[in-house]
């Protein structure tokens, strides 16, 4: 676990506890309190040593079982779950780089593991954010947003975020497919009407009418034949619809062909370059001779 168990983070540390053992129904008030009694104990005997096996067994030597119960429901994230691999051994992870990606692909078809991790990110991110030197400018960039919109506690830190990172010199950049993805949730709502900046790509004429239709965007009849005109020529460039405080226009985007493979999530892109690597060349490397073999210039 990524939480000392310090009075200011004991809060932190029992949510974590409370949705291992409990995904999809909460812990009854007298559990919550064994919970903490037991956590407290074990800190106590084991300190910063102290692991999820340790906090099952105390829980299960527990007269009560109701208390024993919640034991139970850990069994998956101790050392002997199939969990326990990502929460038990001393914690490897390094929020301190300038440039930290958290990639969660892989958490998609794990829906429990995932609500957990995602807590602690949470957790880690709002110390970066809030608690963090407010001299120094902070961003946290959302990806694929959209499934996160409704996630409980993720939902609402991202709603409270648009809400707050402005005053302690932070933003918050949410990636979504579809401006209409955004008004599908509370949360979502809350972004959008707390966001100073919108860029869009090319949009599909039923979603722009939706967005007229719905007051979604505040753009003039103008404004809507310029958005509907946005498009992308692959290969060649990408056009965005910026709207800002400083006005409302379209840029274009255009990377070089290096940049393109880099950066290009088709399969056959990805293919290629992986077999490269494959072969004992590191990606720079994989990526040109790619380039090579298609005759394309750097």
């Amino acid at each position: 676990l990524c939480v000392e168990f310090r009075q200011d983070e004991e809060d932190v540390l029992i949510g974590l506890l409370c949705a291992m053992a409990a995904p999809t129904q909460p812990l009854i008030d007298l559990q919550i309190a064994g919970l903490r009694q037991h956590c407290a104990m074990v800190w106590d005997a084991k300190g910063r040593q102290m692991i999820v096996d340790d906090v099952e067994q105390s829980l299960l030597a527990d007269k009560d079982s109701r208390i024993q119960d919640i034991g139970k429901q850990l069994f998956p994230f101790t050392s002997k779950g199939m969990y326990g691999k990502y929460f038990n051994g001393r914690n490897n992870v390094d929020f301190k780089n300038p440039f930290t990606v958290l990639e969660l692909e892989e958490l998609k078809g794990r829906k429990h593991l995932q609500q957990v991790v995602l807590l602690q990110l949470i957790y880690q991110i709002q110390q970066a954010m809030f608690l963090g030197d407010r001299d120094r400018k902070k961003i946290v960039v959302i990806d694929e947003a959209w499934s996160l919109l409704t996630e409980g506690d993720v939902a609402k830190f991202i709603e409270h975020g648009y809400r707050r990172f402005r005053k302690y010199n932070g933003a918050a950049i949410t990636i979504t497919q579809s401006v209409n993805d955004l008004y599908a949730s509370p949360t979502g709502r809350a972004i959008a009407e707390n966001s100073a900046n919108s860029f869009l790509l090319g949009q599909k004429p039923d979603a722009i009418n939706m967005i007229k239709r719905e007051g979604r965007l505040a753009l003039s009849e103008g404004g809507f034949s310029i958005l509907k005109s946005v498009h992308t020529i692959r290969g060649q460039y990408s056009e965005i619809f910026f709207q800002t405080e400083q006005g409302t226009g379209v840029g274009r985007l255009t990377v070089d062909n290096f940049s393109k493979l880099l950066y290009s999530t088709t399969p056959k892109d990805v293919s290629d370059i992986n077999i490269y690597i494959g072969q004992g060349l590191n990606t720079a490397e994989a990526i040109n001779a790619v380039m090579r073999d298609r005759g394309v210039a750097a």
